[in-house]
């Protein structure tokens, strides 16, 4: 592996899906507790599973005849500051969170042949941050460190530079280990992330639309419905996501710019309101008698 003095590194990959927990089914056969409900979320295409066996989708459904009702459960609010995915800062590794930053930076470049080293070389001091090109990923795209690139932007992100280099070549990039990676999209392995919406989020009624929304919007080609190899799903308040590094930095961007909303916006009122079971006619206190 060749390390520059300065440089970077990015990550994608394929991701495998585990499904979308989106809402628990409430049966209307109370006694039945271990059957489970399944249902096509609308417009996302994510295969929302709730019931029997931790809510992995494999109980027998609700009883013929009924409809499983969504129920509201409120979270707990995390005790700490906001997570780093949401502040963009105080993560485990800061140092990683200065190079995320600086991908940011914008640079002009223009190179007319340059081995692709010294490209990465160019940007690497540009940025003050190390690069490593894994010489063994390039080997199965049967490219080299000198393989040649032609390439000029002004005034543009440096992520952005990465991406329009390296895809013609089937290659991407990660942050690893406080440095930029430069890998071969088959063999950069996966992130898995996990999402604790209930640092934003009240409760679960917005499930169904936050992992439609991230789906359609984020990287729509990229998961399993649409043929592609990234997965979601969630397990209570947590969202757990494997999909390459890229997807993350857009679903950070997605959850950040939702969780600036104002509280009372996240609550639809249709949707609690529908969630609220009735009370059977058997509950309903006795009218009092009218009085002569």
């Amino acid at each position: 592996m060749k390390l520059f003095s300065r440089s970077i590194t990015g990550l994608a990959g394929g991701i495998l899906v585990l499904g979308a927990l989106a809402t628990i089914s409430y049966l209307s056969a109370l006694g039945n507790q271990q059957g489970g409900g399944a249902m096509g979320m609308a417009g996302g295409g994510i295969a929302m599973m709730a019931g029997g066996m931790g809510g992995m989708g494999m109980g027998s459904g609700a009883p013929s005849g009924s409809m499983p009702k969504e129920i509201v459960i409120p979270w707990e609010k995390p005790v700490g500051p906001p997570p780093s995915w949401l502040a963009l800062k105080g993560t485990t590794n800061e140092r990683e969170d200065v190079i995320r930053s600086k991908l940011n930076d914008r640079m002009d470049i223009e190179e007319k042949a340059a081995a692709l080293s010294a490209v990465m070389e160019f940007i690497a001091d540009h940025l003050d941050v190390p690069i490593i090109i894994d010489d063994k990923a390039l080997e199965s795209e049967n490219i080299t460190p000198e393989e040649p690139i032609t390439f000029k932007r002004s005034d543009a992100r440096v992520r952005d530079i990465l991406v329009q280099v390296l895809e013609p070549l089937q290659l991407t990039y990660r942050i690893h280990l406080e440095a930029v990676v430069i890998t071969s999209k088959k063999t950069s392995a996966n992130e898995m992330r996990f999402y604790d919406l209930s640092a934003f989020l009240p409760d679960n009624s917005l499930i169904t639309d936050l992992l439609s929304g991230i789906q359609n919007m984020v990287a729509p080609d990229s998961w399993i419905d649409a043929g592609g190899t990234s997965a979601m799903r969630t397990v209570g308040s947590m969202l757990v996501v494997s999909a390459p590094y890229e997807t993350h930095l857009e679903i950070e961007r997605f959850l950040q710019e939702v969780s600036k909303q104002p509280v009372g916006n996240m609550k639809p009122r249709a949707f609690v309101e529908r969630a609220t079971p009735k009370p059977a006619e058997s509950e309903k206190p006795a009218e009092k008698p009218k009085a002569n």
